[in-house]
């Protein structure tokens, strides 16, 4: 019996690969216009020897979101896209609202009715989730489904909802999402800079608490490696108040060529991130 794992690439293979996704292990993917990237995968779940899911993970990464920043991970980001469910008229389908796209029961007691299940899988795919998915390669689209999303007090994303929606929106010039996202930045970087520079304040006064002194009693240097991480903290919270400083100026003054090259500059560096990533 074949396993699950060559049973789904299997499948997954025959209906993604003609549409033009490429596929490593078991993460398919397309990349569309230099623009935006395609990503989808499952994993099967068994919570008991009776009962056995599948996950179906879909995500869709416009690279004017800087996706390097984020650290971002295709296997633990996926569209919590929980409306299209309504309009999947198949029982076997369930709402996982902590990550997946859907999760649908496994059958496993033969590798024929395992093939069934996710062949059945492959037709939901086919017949609703892509044909919506693949409207996103349209960025105003998008833009609007997450901007929808947020207003209804729903996240988009299990983790990029906010990060996704300021990218598309400072590509599309649509401000009025941009300077509430760059404000919590600002405060962000701001907490962090004078919470380390109180810190550096103490340790120059000589106040090690309790933390330091049992690292310091194992390692000498300990003391002086966290106080060079503690100033690179600041160093790099500054760097980027300065950007966000910059960016509200030139929005302020409507100075779209350089917010235009601070975005394609994004871009550059989503794509080579995601390159190397997939290579």
């Amino acid at each position: 019996m074949n396993s699950f794992s060559t049973v789904y690439r299997k499948a997954f293979k025959q209906m993604l690969i003609p549409m033009g996704y490429s596929m490593k292990k078991s993460l398919f993917y397309k990349e569309v216009d230099g623009s935006i990237c395609f990503f989808i995968h499952a994993r099967r779940v068994i919570h008991s020897r009776i009962s056995t899911t599948m996950e179906v993970y879909v995500d869709a990464v416009p690279y004017c979101a800087d996706l390097e920043a984020a650290d971002y991970d295709p296997l633990e980001s996926a569209i919590r896209l929980i409306d299209i469910l309504k309009m999947l008229d198949s029982e076997t389908i369930s709402v996982n609202n902590a990550h997946s796209f859907y999760t649908t029961r496994l059958m496993m007691d033969t590798e024929e009715t395992m093939i069934s299940s996710i062949n059945n899988i492959c037709c939901d795919m086919e017949r609703k989730v892509l044909p919506y998915i693949h409207k996103f390669v349209d960025l105003d689209y998008y833009y609007n489904e997450i901007k929808n999303a947020s207003i209804n007090g729903k996240s988009y994303t299990n983790s990029n909802s906010d990060f996704f929606l300021y990218g598309l929106s400072l590509k599309l010039h649509k401000y009025d999402d941009v300077l509430p996202y760059i404000e919590k930045q600002l405060a962000w970087h701001n907490n962090i800079i004078q919470h380390y520079k109180s810190e550096l304040e103490e340790h120059n006064k000589g106040n090690v608490n309790q933390f330091l002194q049992k690292k310091m009693k194992k390692d000498k240097t300990f003391l002086e490696r966290f106080i060079n991480a503690e100033r690179k903290m600041i160093v790099d919270s500054e760097s980027e108040v300065t950007k966000f400083t910059a960016l509200i100026l030139a929005i302020q003054t409507d100075d779209h060529d350089c917010i235009n090259e601070i975005v394609k500059k994004t871009e550059k560096r989503s794509r080579e991130y995601i390159n190397q990533m997939l290579t």
